[in-house]
């Protein structure tokens, strides 16, 4: 039987490919990610350096609301520094992807903590995103960080926006402390959406 060089082409190509693409992620790389995500969040409130180190790849990138950035050495040092407490912390609605190696995790972070120095009190209310990565066989935290939008929700005054086509408030229900967006603080802008501060 005679082999042609073209009838080797594709089958070559498939063997090639199939060490190139991602090993199919199953439920069990899911709940070891979450088990992962959940000692984090047992970690943070109990302020376990040990537990950090373990969880926490040695490349960490680990972005703050308020925008610094910290690598693993200087989180783990302020995380464990003893000046604040977490009361509560609560990672609501997660949300798991596994794609290869890789992990995509994002929640709802809700957290009341105290100042340990005037015993004041604080809230945050943030959405995370964090990475995971697969180092042998733990999954480790490369970074976190927030979306954007959190970012302009930092600010201690409420914030609305206002269509300038229908002058219709846009809804947002809660300001980053609870309290109710004004629109009477709110002008309208000419041929844009605007953002308006008191």
């Amino acid at each position: 039987m005679n082999i042609d060089r073209r009838h080797l082409v594709l089958p070559t190509l498939a063997v090639g490919l199939l060490g190139v693409l991602p090993a199919s992620a199953g439920p069990a790389d899911e709940d070891a990610v979450a088990k992962s995500v959940e000692a984090f969040r047992k970690a943070q409130i109990a302020a376990d350096a040990k537990a950090f180190d373990t969880l926490c790849a040695a490349e960490l990138s680990y972005s703050h609301s308020d925008g610094r950035v910290e690598d693993k050495a200087t989180f783990i040092a302020n995380a464990t520094s003893g000046k604040s407490k977490f009361l509560s912390l609560e990672y609501q609605d997660p949300q798991i992807r596994v794609v290869g190696p890789a992990a995509i995790v994002r929640f709802h972070w809700v957290a009341e903590s105290q100042s340990i120095a005037d015993g004041k009190k604080s809230n945050t209310n943030l959405h995370i995103l964090m990475n995971w990565q697969k180092q042998g066989a733990d999954w480790k935290l490369l970074s976190r960080g927030q979306p954007s939008s959190d970012r302009v929700n930092r600010y201690k005054r409420p914030t609305v926006a206002v269509c300038a086509i229908s002058s219709t408030v846009i809804p947002r229900t809660l300001g980053p402390r609870g309290e109710p967006f004004d629109p009477r603080c709110a002008t309208l802008s000419e041929d844009r959406v605007r953002i308006h501060r008191r």
